[in-house]
């Protein structure tokens, strides 16, 4: 197995790119690598390991692969709903645990409070010089919410009983800010990742005033809180966005964005539409990297690049993540374009 070259981490690169700067040279973006990536580049077997040893190759793996950073989950903190029919994908209506007051007033809620969050210290020993971490965590407050309630029990649930709803908002929305303010306390924690699906590839999931009165106040919070302690904030968030993109760059103060897809906006014409208010991170389309030729890739790849290149702003990566059936050559053509 080849690996690409690898480059002494430097996050301050990363840091120029979403103060929509021009960094020292191309840098890579992305939130997941698979397993079978990991174990390619670090050499070693994720079978029964435990969470310090997972995180511990995924950090040389970002690392011998070029990239500023490393991804830490600190805690396991989450919203525990029933187990799903769960295969290659599941359905966002498997699963729900409330579905009433009584319900409600019944769930055990997870409190911040209860995990600890010295995890990233013991992590930060392993930690390159010059590389940092963007810490992120389980769900997203929507993607909680639907977890809890189901999706289509949500929309029903948002006519029938608004405030019951409201409530449950609430009730994600203040936790899953106190599990980022936990985070953010973390001085080598450098930035937060929120990932939180909001959209089909035509609209989004819910109306968007919905969104304005419930969801978006808990997204603006975790970002202030983000910049309180100059650390910054990164959206990732699939599905159509440009009927709230305002609100992301506006009104929550995101200072990048991740997550798209050549059938909802190509990220040719994202950066073009979005340079140089919000950092367009990653971008090059899933499908495209699972059935475009390493040639066609690292076209794609180096023509981003060189649109990007004087005006900086963005980072080099994929639309979404790496999963299993991307082949290993189709990553490595993205990703080397960032070294020539």
């Amino acid at each position: 197995m080849i690996r690409p070259p690898k480059r002494e981490p430097d996050f301050r690169n990363l840091e120029l790119v979403l103060e929509k700067k021009k960094p020292q040279r191309p840098t890579l973006f992305e939130l997941f690598v698979c397993d079978e990536i990991i174990e390619k580049v670090s050499g070693r077997h994720l079978a029964g390991k435990n969470k310090l040893e997972k995180d511990v190759a995924l950090i040389e793996t970002y690392d011998s692969l070029g990239y500023d950073y490393s991804l830490i989950m600190p805690t396991e903190f989450a919203f525990i709903a029933n187990n799903k029919l769960e295969k290659k994908s599941f359905s966002l209506n498997d699963g729900a645990v409330i579905t009433d007051r009584k319900s409600f007033d019944q769930y055990n809620w997870p409190s911040a409070g209860d995990y600890d969050y010295t995890y990233v210290d013991k992590l930060a020993e392993y930690l390159p010089k010059g590389m940092e971490f963007l810490a992120w965590s389980s769900d997203g407050p929507l993607e909680s919410v639907i977890k809890l309630v189901g999706y289509e029990n949500l929309c029903y649930m948002l006519y029938d009983d608004e405030t019951l709803a409201a409530d449950i908002f609430e009730q994600v929305g203040k936790r899953t800010v106190e599990d980022y303010r936990q985070m953010l306390e973390n001085p080598h924690i450098k930035g937060v990742v929120v990932g939180d699906d909001w959209g089909f590839n035509t609209q989004t999931l819910l109306p968007i005033e919905v969104y304005r009165k419930y969801l978006f106040p808990w997204h603006q919070e975790i970002v202030r809180m983000a910049h309180a302690g100059g650390r910054y904030a990164i959206l990732h968030s699939c599905g159509q966005y440009q009927g709230v993109i305002e609100d992301i760059i506006q009104h929550m103060g995101y200072d990048g964005r991740h997550s798209y897809e050549d059938n909802i906006i190509p990220v040719e014409k994202a950066y073009e539409d979005l340079y140089p208010d919000i950092a367009v991170l990653g971008g090059i389309d899933v499908h495209f990297l699972s059935v475009a030729s390493p040639h066609e890739i690292g076209r794609r790849s180096e023509e981003m690049l060189e649109r990007t290149f004087n005006r900086g702003g963005y980072a080099l990566g994929s639309g979404n993540s790496i999963p299993n059936y991307i082949p290993w050559e189709n990553y490595k053509a993205m990703i080397t374009k960032a070294y020539e």
